[in-house]
């Protein structure tokens, strides 16, 4: 299917090529008719090019999907790099400080908070019916 979308994509390129010289030749000896009718389909075209287009990226990430082992798919995927940190100055610098040791101070309170208040028990939610398998997700109840 991948191999048929690439070649009616390189088709519908040279048909596009063929109206827009048609277009492009009705507009030189002055035949606007024509020339409306050509463009007209050259746009029809070029909206089926797009719509290959993303058949091909959807095709092929079928075929990565389907023989590319997924191992080797996490193995072959690029590493982002960090960007350089930008420089900051002295003002920036001392705010940036002040934010950290604020955010700092209300995370030590709120966790002193949490740990004078109750205890939460996780429950893992029920299997699904439809999979019968469980949900990453979870319950919290209260105890009392």
């Amino acid at each position: 299917m991948l191999k048929n979308a690439k070649t009616e994509y390189f088709n519908e390129h040279e048909e596009i090529a063929t109206y827009l010289a048609i277009e492009t030749l009705a507009e030189k000896v002055r035949d606007p008719e024509t020339a409306k009718l050509a463009r007209a389909i050259r746009r029809e075209e070029e909206r089926m090019a797009s719509f290959l287009q993303g058949q091909i990226k959807a095709l092929t990430g079928a075929v990565v999907r389907e023989d590319i082992p997924a191992a080797q798919r996490r193995a072959a995927s690029p590493k982002r790099k960090a960007k350089p940190a930008a420089k900051k100055s002295p003002a920036k610098k001392a705010a940036a400080k002040k934010a950290t040791a604020r955010k700092s101070a209300g995370n030590k309170k709120a966790a002193a908070k949490k740990a004078g208040g109750r205890k939460k028990a996780v429950a893992k939610k029920p299997a699904t019916k439809a999979t019968g398998k469980k949900s990453p997700r979870r319950k919290v109840a209260k105890k009392g």
